[in-house]
């Protein structure tokens, strides 16, 4: 559900992400020539929740998550819509969970799913072929909020007469 698919060297890749042992260093003085940043909170939840059944006990299960793993710096999504006063929590239909433990693990998988999509941006910078889907780049020189790790999303890489060796990538924390 949380589970990052991949091409690899022309295989597919399922697993779940881990963090990159050695992220591409990028800034507006170090190799980025564009940077576009967004914190969306159009379809930004509070809590995610789960329900389902265990065939096995005849029991219903539920499970709620409101928290990610690490903690953050900063305001996150939930603290500021709850500043708003809004209120929002999403029930996820699908997968229907058959034990407590896979509505834990769906909950908080959700959760981290949608917090995902709160920060997320633009860049585009001189060639860096090493940077793939998966990958992770640490932004510096920008506002302190903003800068650290940040997962790319998509990437795509170009090289014209015009401009040479450029890649264009879509990121999000």
């Amino acid at each position: 559900f949380d589970i990052g698919l991949r091409m690899d060297r022309g295989a597919l890749r399922a697993m779940p992400e881990e963090p990159d042992p050695e992220p591409v260093i990028l800034g507006p003085g170090n190799g980025a020539l564009s940077i576009r940043l967004l914190a969306d909170l159009n379809h930004q939840y509070q809590s995610s929740s789960v329900t389902g059944y265990n065939p096995g006990t005849a029991e219903s299960v539920d499970a709620s998550e409101d928290q990610l793993g690490q903690p953050s710096a900063g305001k996150t999504a939930s603290e500021t819509l709850s500043d708003l006063g809004w209120e929002s929590n999403d029930t996820l239909p699908h997968p229907l969970a058959r034990s407590q433990s896979e509505a834990d693990a769906y909950a908080s998988a959700g959760f981290r799913r949608r917090a995902r999509q709160f920060l997320r941006g633009d860049l585009v910078c001189m060639g860096e072929p090493g940077l793939k889907p998966g990958r992770e780049l640490r932004l510096e020189d920008v506002s302190p909020r903003l800068e650290g790790v940040w997962q790319v999303g998509l990437c795509r890489h170009v090289f014209d007469s015009r401009n040479g060796f450029r890649t264009h990538v879509k990121i999000h924390r």
